[in-house]
């Protein structure tokens, strides 16, 4: 009895060590004591990345996100370095009483939140891709809306008409200067390829994360251009 009970704990045991980043608290100790050195960041980003990719690895999902998981991976990590490490309490708690054990479990937490959260948003995102490559320009007879005008919301509105409303707004920003036009364009490409920002750190030789900030801006503006406008 004694050796079956072994032995069926020892998977267990495994499975939970299979997640743990040998230096993550003191990683996040010295990153808070020195945020600005980029050697410390450095070396704080590559232990968040290896417990990415302990909790999302290749082939993780299945269905919309299938092949999706370094594009989780690289969200999810800049939804907690920009929210989720500085908006959990517990960890700033344990990272005054300096608990190394806390502080990794509250990042581990942090970084659970963050996937979950984009993982959430990026399931949203696929299936309206989905919808609209399987609607087409009918995408009206699939949402059994009659006429433009009874949608309250950009995004209501057929694909196509969405696509000529967000290059008229980016050409505009464009000409008024409101915009980086290099920015706006590549967000045009974007939508006009359906190309993905890791698409276009590729063809730019830049990183995935550059491009995200580089595109935040014309997010900003089309948010409040567009997707907050009304169809009366």
């Amino acid at each position: 009895m004694n050796t079956k009970s072994k032995s069926a704990a020892s998977p267990k045991k495994k499975a939970g060590k299979r997640h743990l980043v040998p230096g993550l608290a003191s990683a996040w100790l010295s990153y808070c004591r020195d945020p600005e050195c980029r050697e410390v960041c450095g070396h704080f980003a590559i232990k968040l990345d290896a417990l990415l990719k302990s909790r999302v690895p290749d082939g993780n999902y299945q269905g919309v996100l299938k092949g999706l998981e370094d594009e989780v991976r690289q969200e999810a990590y800049l939804l907690l370095v920009g929210k989720y490490l500085a908006g959990n309490p517990e960890l700033i708690a344990a990272t005054a009483a300096g608990s190394r054990k806390e502080i990794t479990n509250q990042i581990t937490k942090s970084l659970c939140g963050s996937i979950k959260a984009i993982t959430r948003t990026m399931k949203k995102l696929r299936w309206r891709h989905l919808e609209f490559h399987a609607c087409g320009v009918d995408l009206d007879t699939c949402y059994q809306v009659r006429h433009p005008a009874q949608r309250r919301t950009l995004w209501e509105l057929p694909f196509d008409l969405q696509r000529q409303m967000v290059f008229a707004s980016l050409q505009n920003a464009i000409q008024e200067k409101l915009l980086v036009a290099r920015s706006a364009r590549i967000a045009m490409t974007m939508v006009d390829e359906g190309l993905t920002q890791s698409d276009i750190a590729k063809s730019l030789g830049i990183s995935r994360p550059a491009v995200h900030q580089m595109l935040a801006p014309v997010r900003d503006y089309l948010k409040r251009d567009i997707e907050t406008r009304e169809f009366p």
